[in-house]
Order: C-alpha cells, then sequence, then structure tokens
C-alpha cells in the first residue's frame, strides 16, 4: 500500500470490517503551492481493485449520464 497516513488506514479498516467489503479504493487529491497530486490507498486483489476502478471510469464517462444531469438541471455530479 505504500506510505498511507494512519487516518486512512483506520478510515479503510473500520470501512472494510462494517461493510465487509473484499476491496476498496480511496482516491484524494491534495494541492501544495499550487500543484495538485493524486493520490490512492487500496485494500485486496488487486485484480478486484482494478475492475472497481474501471467500473467507475466506464459509469462516469457514461454520455448518457451527462444527458441525464443536463434533462434534470443538476449540474452537480
Amino acid at each position: 500500500m505504500g506510505h498511507v497516513p494512519r487516518t486512512i488506514r483506520r478510515a479503510l479498516a473500520q470501512f472494510i470490517e462494517e461493510v465487509g467489503a473484499d476491496s476498496v479504493v480511496i482516491v484524494w487529491t491534495k494541492t501544495r503551492r499550487g500543484v495538485t497530486s493524486t493520490h490512492e490507498a487500496t485494500f485486496g486483489n488487486e485484480y478486484a481493485c482494478k475492475g472497481a476502478l474501471e467500473s467507475v471510469l466506464d459509469d462516469w464517462t457514461q454520455p448518457e449520464a451527462y444527458e441525464e444531469d443536463e434533462e434534470d438541471g443538476d449540474s452537480s455530479s
């Protein structure tokens, strides 16, 4: 998992225990001196984590998802 802050490890452990997750991916960004960096913490089988990320990416990049938001007047997601 590399260097992951203790608070993230605790949150990850609690989440896994409460929902019975097989794999978890946490992604966050930090901005320092105007430069944004992306970080991640994963738990579980590498293939399950990659599959979860691919599924989320597919959901977020489907054109019909944007069309529904435009029809509802909701541009927050």
